[in-house]
């Protein structure tokens, strides 16, 4: 691995106890070099503490969260299609980018304030 290079995650999912549900999060490899962070969102730093998730067809990373896919296991489906390999399945994501708004600003914010409250045991 490079010096100061974030690892890189793969599909396989972990299970990893958080207070309300089994969150899904992927395993750190160190030896992939060709993985892609491609999210809408333009942070596309693979060290950020964010679920991300992958595309089977292109195989790039993307945010659950910004992409509007669940972090739950159980909530989860065997395959994910990112929004240029299957593009009706996130139109309303599009539409939205395309008028110019950010949807996923406000569920990482949705995301950071439930993470805080449970944080601060408020949850």
């Amino acid at each position: 691995m490079a010096k100061g290079k974030p690892t890189k995650r793969k599909a396989k999912k972990v299970r990893i106890q958080t207070p309300k549900a089994t969150r899904v999060d992927a395993i750190y490899e160190e030896d992939d070099e060709d993985d892609v962070c491609r999210c809408i969102c333009g942070d596309n730093d693979f060290a950020a503490k964010r679920p991300w998730i992958q595309c089977t067809a292109c195989t790039v990373w993307q945010h659950n969260d910004c992409m509007e896919v669940s972090v739950f296991d159980d909530e989860l489906s065997d395959h994910y299609w990112c929004e240029e390999c299957d593009p009706d399945s996130h139109t309303e994501l599009l539409m939205a980018a395309a008028n110019g708004e950010k949807p996923w600003k406000l569920r990482c914010e949705q995301r950071l304030q439930t993470k805080a409250e449970q944080l601060a045991g408020v949850a």
